[in-house]
């Protein structure tokens, strides 16, 4: 990458209002703006963490994702029809789960569907019950706070610096347009972008750390793969087991690219092909927030792969 092409990319981030962007790519040194070490709510890329935490833990065996809601004994309110219960947790990782039960003094969300109008593990929708259930059911079944797992499992193995156990976890329960409920919370996070750019190493890394296997590569594999299109473009254009996934014909990363997506503009990008990982941040709780949308990261992902592939183009076949 050249230095003009740093430059160009600094220049987009600070444009977008990113607090931090971090570029690493094998053969290169990393590209790093702005406040690396600081730890900001990554929203919804905690679901992408949860999907390393299933894969851990499938993989010794505590958690059968053939299982159903029936026999793991989770209902709601309001009850849960026989068809409901009949979903798997294989179906929740998929956000396939076809509960979409109402929420309270919430106008329904467009494009959400009706309860009822989906068998489980037939319709994808992006939905809060499906992922914040899996916390519950990933606790009960495993006999482990989410947070500690994280710690455990991922954060200290991983060296990473700036995430603090008690300082950056904290439960949410709330009703939301998009299926949280007061029942099962939302199991937020702060992070910072040194530390998930080791998250993303890990993953570019097939789940291997210093020599270590801490996740197994087959559920790598399996948890990143197309599985549904999405309303999306891009980067985000369809979605695997609690990530993003850019299918084949995105037009703006090469196939086998995946993501983790949060609120207001929080990306982690590893794109195998081009052996590199993104981070970009922004702190929804600052009062200069402005929100990144899709459009603007797909553009700012095509200028980083552009400037990979034009220094070493073989590594990213099929991108312009």
């Amino acid at each position: 990458m050249r230095d003009h092409e740093r430059d160009a990319i600094e220049a987009r981030a600070l444009e977008l209002g990113l607090i931090a962007l971090i570029v690493q790519s094998e053969g290169f040194s990393p590209l790093a703006f702005g406040d690396i070490a600081r730890p900001v709510v990554i929203h919804s890329m905690r679901k992408s963490i949860l999907s390393a935490l299933y894969g851990e833990a499938i993989g010794r065996g505590a958690i059968d994702p053939r299982r159903t809601l029936a026999e793991l004994a989770i209902d709601d309110d309001p009850k849960l029809t026989e068809a409901e219960k009949s979903a798997t947790v294989f179906d929740l990782l998929a956000a396939r789960s076809g509960v979409y039960l109402p929420a309270p003094g919430h106008e329904p969300t467009p494009g959400r569907p009706a309860r009822g109008s989906h068998a489980p593990g037939t319709f994808w929708n992006y939905n809060n019950w499906d992922f914040n259930v899996l916390g519950n059911i990933y606790e009960r079944l495993t006999m482990k706070n989410v947070f500690i797992a994280f710690d455990h499992i991922l954060a200290k193995p991983l060296g990473m610096q700036d995430w603090d156990l008690f300082r950056d976890s904290f439960l949410d329960y709330k009703i939301d347009p998009i299926g949280g409920n007061l029942r099962y919370p939302n199991h937020r996070m702060a992070l910072s972008a040194r530390d998930l750019l080791k998250f993303g190493q890990l993953y570019l890394e097939r789940g291997k750390w210093n020599g270590a296997e801490i996740l197994n590569s087959q559920w790598i594999d399996q948890s990143t793969r197309a599985i549904s299109r999405t309303n999306q473009t891009g980067a985000t254009s369809a979605h695997g087991l609690l990530w993003w996934i850019a299918a084949d014909d995105n037009g703006v990363v090469p196939a086998g690219t995946f993501t983790a997506f949060g609120f207001g503009g929080n990306y982690l990008t590893i794109i195998p092909v081009c052996e590199t990982v993104v981070v970009s941040l922004v702190d929804t709780r600052s009062p200069s927030f402005k929100a990144v949308s899709g459009e603007a990261y797909n553009e700012l992902l095509r200028i980083i792969v552009g400037a990979l592939a034009r220094t070493l183009p073989e590594r990213a076949p099929g991108v312009e």
